[in-house]
């Protein structure tokens, strides 16, 4: 290692500390011996000179691979952009590079990226799964899952980084409920994802407690990014009279689309989302929702993967999150409500 960050040289380390140039080199690396008082010396004299360790040239001489990947459905959602910026950002903080793969939910892209991924030999990967991802595409690459683990995923080489969504879905019932909804619709996506399983069991918790149920006409199923046929339906339903009084959306974009639809009908009912974006912190959008520490969540997702990669997969177990709630109403035509469009 000649140099660390391009301006000061581990030498410089060296001379300043008072030790050799391979006594440094050996602190750094955390190989051979040295005493705890020389490697206090040593850490403090990096600090003084803001000394980084060229990680990559490391790797280029043990051989090792400092890459990871991060799978990506589609790096155009903001959501999924803010997460990958973050793991990217923590990770190269740690000395790892990383390449982004977008998938476009596309299940032949998936396979062909990881195949990618283990021919250069990378280290580990986070994953935001797509929505037909079943997991047996990864086998034995150390696999963060973000969001929710693929049904037939490893669970001995891989961890889940998540919100509680049960919770979601119930803290999404009480809402309605405060708001006097008793016609329940739920929006949420034509496949079975675990996720929404969840968040509808969680809804259904919530409405048990007042004696209230949700019918299977009541709940809207499409594809949770392409949502014209749900939008279609709330249409279709708004102009009748037992439409419903509150509106369950699991995912931002369907839960955007409604909000449309409501504002253009002046459709008196109330809307709460999952998930948010950056307009609705500057008010340009208002919504209610119900919402996960996203930016925590991609912390944990960031130093559970190095774990994983520094330490083996026993040394971090899945980490659940909890919701809470963004209270935004001005949207909202909800029966009890003033009329504020």
């Amino acid at each position: 290692m000649d140099m660390g960050n391009g301006r000061v040289s581990i030498r410089e380390v060296s001379q300043l500390s008072g030790v050799s140039i391979s006594t440094v080199s050996r602190i750094i690396n955390q190989t051979g011996r040295f005493s705890k008082e020389t490697e206090k010396k040593v850490f403090q004299v990096m600090k003084d000179l803001n000394y980084v360790p060229n990680r990559l040239a490391q790797s280029m001489r043990s051989h090792n691979n400092l890459t990871v990947g991060i799978l990506i459905p589609d790096i155009l959602d903001e959501p999924h952009a803010l997460i990958v910026r973050i793991i990217q950002r923590d990770l190269l903080e740690a000395g790892y590079i990383t390449t982004i793969f977008n998938t476009g939910e596309d299940p032949s892209v998936v396979r062909r990226c990881i195949e990618m991924m283990h021919s250069q030999q990378m280290m580990g990967m986070v994953c935001i799964p797509s929505r037909q991802m079943t997991g047996e595409e990864v086998d034995q690459l150390p696999t963060v899952y973000f969001g929710r683990r693929p049904p037939k995923a490893r669970v001995d080489n891989s961890l889940l980084i998540s919100v509680d969504n049960d919770q979601v879905g119930y803290m999404a019932g009480k809402k309605l409920l405060a708001h006097g909804c008793r016609r329940i619709c739920v929006m949420m996506d034509e496949l079975d994802l675990l996720p929404h399983v969840q968040r509808l069991n969680g809804l259904k918790r919530a409405l048990a407690e007042q004696q209230l149920t949700i019918t299977p006409d009541m709940i809207l199923r499409g594809h949770s990014s392409r949502t014209t046929q749900m939008l279609d339906m709330l249409q279709q339903w708004a102009v009748h009279a037992d439409a419903p009084d509150g509106i369950f959306a699991m995912e931002v974009r369907p839960a955007l689309g409604a909000m449309k639809v409501i504002q253009e009908l002046r459709w008196p009912t109330y809307l709460i989302g999952f998930g948010k974006l950056r307009l609705m912190d500057y008010g340009l959008l208002n919504m209610d929702s119900i919402d996960e520490p996203v930016k925590e969540m991609a912390h944990k997702a960031a130093s559970a993967l190095l774990a994983m990669v520094e330490k083996g997969p026993d040394a971090v177990t899945d980490k659940i999150f909890q919701p809470y709630e963004t209270r935004m109403e001005a949207c909202n035509l909800h029966p009890g409500s003033a009329e504020s469009l």
